[in-house]
């Protein structure tokens, strides 16, 4: 009997956590959700870092493979040599110009390819050289177009003043082999020309064309 009293005396307390009174002690339940949330957020953290580090890296590999000069850009200046390109409607005035078509042929538009070429050192104009191809309405569609004549012109050519909207822009004027007949073009931008009406506003296009005529092989030297 005095065996078992000392035996229960040697025993630690042990403590109901559901019904004990001492707030102290710690629920389990809530250590482990404070312990998962510090967890969670280290996570993230690591996740934020580690997303910085490798757009560092990135950037660091993009700045050693673009380590090569970039190559040189030339802008076109006024009155350098100029080739230029488009595709314009079918109009009277064009036809009158170029010649080279029935004038009852029905057409859909036509194919420019206008050089301007100036003195290489006093970049004043001195002549142009034209090739243009007609589309025709096709013969078993007239919807659809076939290639038509093309006309080679060349001639003198002048620096004339923008259009009606603008008359201080620079402008283009290209006349024919005997000077009875011109064309004018206003200079929209160092890439851009545009076909000028009788009373030098920008003509107005169709649905399928415009008259703006676009620089080829933009910026190179003169030649």
């Amino acid at each position: 009997m005095l065996k078992n009293i000392l035996s229960d005396q040697r025993r630690p307390p042990v403590l109901d956590w559901k019904t004990t009174d001492d707030t102290s002690q710690p629920d389990p339940v809530t250590n482990r959700m404070t312990i998962f949330k510090r967890l969670t957020d280290f996570a993230k953290r690591m996740n934020r870092i580690s997303s910085l580090g490798f757009l560092v890296l990135f950037l660091f590999f993009l700045a050693g493979c673009d380590s090569s000069d970039p190559p040189e850009v030339r802008t076109a200046v006024p009155g350098e040599p100029g080739e230029f390109t488009g595709t314009t409607p079918c109009d009277d005035r064009s036809r009158a110009f170029l010649g080279g078509l029935d004038p009852k042929a029905p057409c859909h538009c036509i194919t420019w390819n206008l050089t301007l070429q100036v003195d290489p050192k006093t970049q004043e104009p001195t002549t142009y050289a034209l090739v243009a191809t007609y589309g025709l309405a096709g013969k078993d569609d007239p919807n659809q177009i076939e290639e038509g004549p093309t006309v080679k012109l060349e001639g003198k050519w002048e620096k004339a003043p923008g259009h009606k909207a603008n008359p201080k822009a620079a402008g283009y004027r290209i006349f024919s082999k005997n000077a009875e007949k011109s064309l004018s073009l206003a200079r929209l931008s160092e890439h851009l020309i545009h076909f000028l009406d009788k009373d030098q506003s920008l003509k107005i296009g169709n649905a399928g064309w415009s008259y703006t005529l676009n620089r080829q092989s933009a910026g190179r030297e003169n030649q």
